[in-house]
């Protein structure tokens, strides 16, 4: 093979890399190496993340924050059913992301949804500095079928705060 033909295809192999879903990985590994809480994004070769930083890659401009979450409220805990919102920074534009239990790899993007109540609150928390204040909140429930986890990944800081079984009155 040519050393043209070589640079190429690196480049092309390079540039379809999605640079925003690799800073969530590279985050979540640095998480799991610090603290014995794993953080689970995929489910048996489901992993609707790296769908959706593929579909908004170019609507993203810069620094962003993403908060994610699997549903577990029951009666409809433990399916691959998911929330998460995606916040560019620069932009200050919200994107809404879901996907349901009856089409789990087809994937819903808005600006706009009122079905997000846990997700957007914790975004204003984040905005508004509260990060350590809900960190630390105690879990309403113990049982791991009401409430679920959120991941709340930002990019400026390269962190990831991990909310324990939250959930609104």
């Amino acid at each position: 093979m040519k050393p043209i033909t070589l640079l190429f295809y690196l480049f092309i192999i390079c540039g379809c890399s999605n640079k925003n879903y690799n800073l969530i990985i590279d985050i979540k590994e640095e998480y799991e190496n610090n603290y014995e809480d794993k953080i689970v994004l995929r489910d048996k070769g489901f992993r609707p993340n790296k769908e959706i930083f593929k579909k908004l890659k170019k609507d993203i401009k810069g620094d962003f924050i993403y908060i994610f979450s699997w549903v577990n409220h029951l009666p409809i805990a433990g399916v691959d059913e998911y929330k998460s919102i995606l916040y560019d920074k620069n932009t200050q534009k919200v994107f809404y992301i879901n996907n349901t239990s009856e089409n789990k790899k087809r994937i819903n993007i808005a600006t706009e949804n009122k079905n997000f109540k846990e997700e957007k609150n914790l975004l204003d928390g984040f905005l508004d500095g509260k990060i350590d204040s809900l960190v630390n909140l105690k879990p309403r429930y113990v049982s791991s079928e009401i409430g679920s986890d959120y991941y709340i990944f930002d990019s400026t800081s390269k962190k990831v705060f991990v909310i324990k079984n939250f959930t609104l009155r």
